[in-house]
């Protein structure tokens, strides 16, 4: 099946989506992050100009701008799963975007010129990214940015200035996972820069046709500026692996996934999951362990109260379905310590670098079946 969508999710839950068969009108530049989408439409009366040319989301300048505009498509919408109060019929947006930090490296204000590998960004899988083994891929973009402009939903117009940003993307078409859970925050008062994300699924292995298997991970980003002071128990292995941080970067990456990616040590990780309203994982390597817990408002846990997405399924003939539930007002409670001695499994826990962290603005998903 060939198409382009779009879709948003608006304040209070509100919904849209946009959906165009023409998808050679997609255009996107090989080695930089920039994209652009005409969404289709008929002629604008009013200006004579067309539709197609009014209808569009792109992002330019690596990830720092982005613009849009959509109307929702005339698809008859099930009632059930998005009723006429969540459905929006116009969003236009522009906004600039400063990155503080993409994944495992500062952000706009890295000296490029450096040749120190912690000044670069990283592959979040290392050189299993560029393999069509496990798919799909899996990438963080930007693990915290400031965003500056505005965002219009059916005539109203909403400002902002260093909002918390973040990007991340799939790619690869051996289909998307059968279930999987997510769960992201970069705004935390209490620590300002820090950016979470925890997730998993359960995904085909392309060499192995019929074969599935259940991963997931949990990606820390750390400012040099947070984080609880040195104290005991602080030893030159755990100085050594202190989670990709060196001298010439402002921001520590703690990476706990199970695979040996980019050098770094393969970590367990464990995880509880309910279908919607609770979400636990933990990790732990030789040198770090951490824990999220992610809770919504028992209120929230009501039909109709969060926002279902449309979302790949695992046969791609069938396009996108309503398999995605999401909310963004989860509360989300983050711990980080060291692991004091040497050798795998014989560390306790030592200094909390991070000693329960609280935001109320996370993001929380659940999708499949």
């Amino acid at each position: 099946r060939r198409a382009g969508g779009a879709q948003v999710c608006a304040p209070g839950g509100g919904y849209l989506f946009r959906e165009s068969a023409d998808v050679d009108a997609f255009a996107a530049a090989p080695h930089r992050l920039a994209l652009r989408m005409p969404m289709g439409g008929t002629s604008d009366a009013a200006t004579g100009a067309e539709e197609d040319e009014l209808l569009f989301f792109e992002v330019s300048d690596d990830g720092r701008r982005h613009r849009g505009r959509l109307v929702a498509s005339t698809t008859r919408e099930d009632e059930s799963i998005w009723p006429s109060a969540k459905r929006v019929e116009s969003v236009e947006w522009d906004f600039s975007v400063k990155v503080e930090a993409g994944f495992g490296a500062r952000g706009d204000g890295a000296d490029s010129s450096s040749s120190s590998s912690s000044s670069r960004h990283k592959s979040t899988a290392g050189w299993l990214s560029a393999l069509p083994v496990f798919e799909p891929h899996y990438q963080i973009l930007m693990a915290h940015g400031l965003a500056t402009g505005h965002v219009t939903v059916d005539g109203v117009k909403t400002a902002f200035a260093n909002a918390p940003a973040y990007a991340e993307k799939n790619w690869g078409g051996a289909g998307f996972p059968s279930k999987w859970f997510w769960t992201q925050c970069n705004a935390f008062p209490k620590a300002p820069g820090v950016s979470v994300t925890a997730t998993g699924a359960n995904r085909g292995v392309v060499c192995l046709p019929g074969v599935r298997e259940e991963v997931a991970g949990i990606l820390i980003h750390v400012p040099r500026s947070v984080g609880s002071s040195p104290g005991e128990g602080r030893n030159e292995e755990t100085t050594k692996n202190d989670a990709e941080s060196s001298a010439d970067t402002d921001v520590a990456l703690y990476q706990f996934l199970p695979i040996r990616a980019g050098g770094e040590e393969p970590a367990e990780v464990a995880w509880s999951v309910k279908p919607w309203g609770s979400w636990r994982v933990s990790a732990k390597t030789s040198t770090h362990e951490c824990e999220v817990v992610c809770v919504i408002d028992p209120a929230d846990a009501r039909p109709g109260s969060t926002t279902v997405l449309r979302a790949p399924v695992d046969d791609h003939r069938r396009g996108m379905e309503p398999t995605c539930r999401e909310h963004f007002r989860g509360r989300m409670t983050v711990s980080l310590w060291e692991r004091s001695g040497r050798g795998w499994g014989s560390g306790k826990r030592g200094r909390a670098i991070l000693d329960k962290i609280v935001s109320d603005v996370a993001a929380v998903e659940v999708g499949g079946g």
